[in-house]
């Protein structure tokens, strides 16, 4: 699968360079260095003819070593994604909302909702979120990497991080070094959901959510993640749960669950990768 990338930095969106390998290219690339060793075929034969045995058999080693090594070469660019520059306008990723979730003293959970407005599949994601206190002083920063499918919107969480006894004011989201792949297929996978069930008590939560696999495909690895809001439509709590097989037409119940009493929830939407 070939791959593109691109890094995103602050401002408005703005036509970017984006490497892509074409299949023009990868050609160009293979015949290329055949051409070449053929010129040096040829100036090898008329070297040959004017040396001696001896000579000519360290000749011919060498000659071989260098094939050896162009036929390395030639096979690493087959199996490689070699990169050539194509223009390519990419827009911005748009980050729906970013929260913190007080989970216990001396700990958050930080999640937020963005989404790919590229027609193309996304490899990579590198993503930092960074916590303040009210007075804009920074507590804690956490780092990692994700993915999406085009069009996709996409849940990025990180629960349980500690922060101590600062108190948090806002929580900032930033994505760079973004890999797309040159490929438009959906790779979200197709689960229904066929109901949730809510549990709350005093001191801890759970919602029970049973889903369907609808693929034509066993699934295996996929993380889910639950985003639960208030009436008033705001995110109020976020959860994951990874789910390691879901066999073809196989309906699973998936539990959330957060060790708090969630009170006032509306409505709940669960995202699969």
């Amino acid at each position: 699968m070939l791959a593109m990338y691109c890094k995103l930095d602050a401002g408005p969106p703005l036509p970017e360079s984006i490497q892509i390998t074409t299949k023009a290219d990868r050609i160009k690339n293979i015949i290329s260095p055949i051409l070449h060793f053929l010129h040096i075929f040829f100036i090898i034969q008329y070297m040959l003819n004017m040396l001696n045995w001896a000579q000519r058999r360290k000749f011919v080693v060498l000659v071989i070593l260098f094939v050896l090594v162009a036929l390395a070469g030639t096979f690493f660019i087959l199996r490689s994604n070699g990169l050539s520059i194509v223009s390519f306008e990419s827009q911005k990723f748009t980050i729906l909302w970013t929260r913190f979730f007080e989970l216990r003293e001396g700990f958050l959970d930080i999640a937020a909702l963005v989404r790919n407005p590229n027609n193309f599949n996304v490899q990579k994601i590198f993503y930092s979120f960074k916590i303040y206190d009210k007075n804009n002083i920074l507590i804690a920063i956490k780092e990692g990497e994700t993915f999406a499918g085009p069009l996709e919107r996409f849940v990025i969480f990180e629960p349980n991080i500690f922060i101590g006894e600062r108190i948090p004011g806002r929580v900032a989201l930033d994505l760079r070094d973004i890999v797309f792949l040159d490929d438009q297929s959906v790779s979200t996978p197709k689960i229904d959901i066929l109901g949730t069930e809510k549990f709350i008590e005093d001191n801890f939560s759970r919602v029970l959510v049973k889903i369907k696999n609808r693929e034509n495909k066993s699934l295996e690895n996929i993380q889910s993640t639950i985003v639960v809001f208030g009436e008033d439509q705001n995110a109020i709590a976020v959860s994951s749960a990874n789910i390691p097989f879901l066999g073809i037409d196989e309906e699973r119940s998936v539990n959330f669950t957060w060790p708090k009493a969630l009170n006032g929830i509306f409505s709940t939407e669960v995202f699969f990768k």
